[in-house]
């Protein structure tokens, strides 16, 4: 009984890795060969010192690598990435042409899908090729340590 139950929830966590979503690309991938063109979005995650999490969205301009959007939050949601992509959009010579992204949990939901309709093209990166499509260092790397706290406070 012990290895037949655990069995089956082994089972159940692969059927469900396995139907996770992944992003469908409404353009195809595009270079970055002006500013405006393309707009790199991704989250990474890290941790005060005070061992709290927060996750970071970073999107950078991949022609000039002018950072564009900085969110440090405990944690986030799609809707709240689509408040601050309103704003960048809003900036001159926003919005891009493409945004491109991973298939990150926030990054495929319908709510930033129904965002970018006829605004922006979505190219999401294929799983498992990144680094064909990474040129440098993430913007978000190079956050000082005074900007993450101040958000967390």
């Amino acid at each position: 009984m012990g290895s037949g139950g655990h069995g089956r929830r082994c089972a159940t966590t692969s059927a469900v890795r396995s139907t996770r979503r992944a992003g469908a690309s409404s353009i195809p991938p595009v270079e970055a060969d002006a500013p405006n063109v393309v707009w790199a979005i991704d989250f990474q995650f890290d941790s005060t010192v005070d061992s709290k999490a927060i996750k970071i969205a970073s999107m950078i301009d991949e022609h000039t690598r002018e950072p564009l959007l900085h969110v440090v939050e405990r944690s986030t949601t799609a809707e709240r990435l689509v408040v601050e992509l309103e704003g960048a959009f809003e900036t001159p010579g926003g919005p891009p042409t493409v945004l491109r992204m991973d298939n990150g949990r926030e990054l495929v939901c319908p709510v930033l899908q129904r965002f970018c309709d006829d605004r922006v093209g979505l190219f999401y990166i294929p799983p498992g090729t990144r680094r064909r499509f990474v040129r440098r260092q993430p913007v978000s790397s190079r956050l000082g340590h005074a900007e993450r706290l101040r958000s967390t406070e």
